[in-house]
């Protein structure tokens, strides 16, 4: 059995991550195979006993670091970025690897800081917005890379809500999925980022070497991706109803496998654009450099 330990209870991605692992299918099989959510652990106690009742996780610790010696892998959960290293660290530290949700840390160090711990310690951390796994933000890759390739791209746009007042860091907290779409779409190579709050709602252009990409953050009940071309337009709403299914297989394959990414950088990179957005809203729409991988 591959044991996993849940810390933080307060979202629905606590017993939602719980019931993938620990209830069977129609047919009777548990489609992640042997894993499961063995224990649990959360600040509001009567919330860890509801999460741990819908998500049939056997054990509730006392203690977030008592799981240490018997879990196998870790999945970081609270809704504030800012306790995220502190609950991921001594985990990476034990050898044991984490999924850390979004917002990845509260600020670039922290999560650098995590990084660091998993080299060290021969493990790997992972995790940030589960929306890069949509077949959708695949689809819109593809066709972005067919247009590169014949010279037609000349713009997009993507939108994914965000919500400037959210008490879990405003900003941070739901931002990372629509950047997840930019960087998943387009790659690593954005250069700065400026934005434009108006009416309660914040539009941010990155720049790219030769193009530009529009993300709007206004809440929508839908999610697209729009890309312009010389030939052409594609319109794709994005799909997120099967992401944690997919971030979750994702995850677990690695932990199975002891396999670290090739690369932190799609991790980290968000984490850099998401203090850019922040800088560019503190100065009142100013164009700000993304920070290099090396930061």
């Amino acid at each position: 059995m591959l044991r996993i330990g849940m810390i933080g209870s307060e979202s629905t991605h606590a017993p939602a991550f719980a019931c993938l692992a620990n209830l069977p299918a129609e047919d009777g099989s548990f489609p992640f195979g042997d894993a499961r959510v063995t224990e649990i652990w959360g600040g509001d106690a009567a919330r860890t006993r509801e999460a741990a009742r819908e998500g049939r996780i056997p054990r509730i610790a006392e203690k977030a670091e008592d799981m240490i010696g018997r879990v196998d892998a870790v999945m970081v959960v609270p809704r504030d970025g800012a306790l995220h290293a502190r609950y991921a660290l001594p985990f990476l530290e034990a050898g044991i690897p984490a999924w850390v949700d979004k917002p990845l840390a509260a600020d670039y160090a922290d999560a650098l800081r995590m990084v660091r711990a998993a080299q060290a310690h021969g493990t790997f951390v992972t995790g940030g917005s589960t929306v890069r796994f949509s077949a959708d933000v695949a689809a819109l890759r593809e066709s972005f890379g067919r247009m590169r390739q014949k010279g037609t791209f000349r713009s997009a746009a993507v939108n994914y809500p965000a919500d400037l007042r959210s008490p879990y860091g405003g900003l941070r907290f739901y931002a990372p999925h629509g950047i997840a779409v930019l960087v998943s779409v387009f790659g690593t190579g954005v250069r700065s980022v400026r934005t434009d709050v108006n009416g309660g709602n914040l539009t941010a252009l990155a720049r790219y070497p030769g193009f530009t990409v529009t993300v709007n953050f206004a809440e929508t009940p839908r999610y697209y991706g729009v890309l312009y071309a010389a030939d052409g337009v594609v319109v794709r709403r994005v799909d997120t109803s099967q992401i944690y299914q997919k971030g979750f297989a994702d995850f677990l394959a690695r932990a199975r496998a002891g396999e670290a990414p090739e690369s932190y950088e799609p991790l980290l990179l968000p984490m850099r654009l998401l203090c850019a957005l922040e800088e560019s809203v503190r100065r009142g729409g100013d164009e700000v450099e993304v920070a290099p991988a090396d930061r």
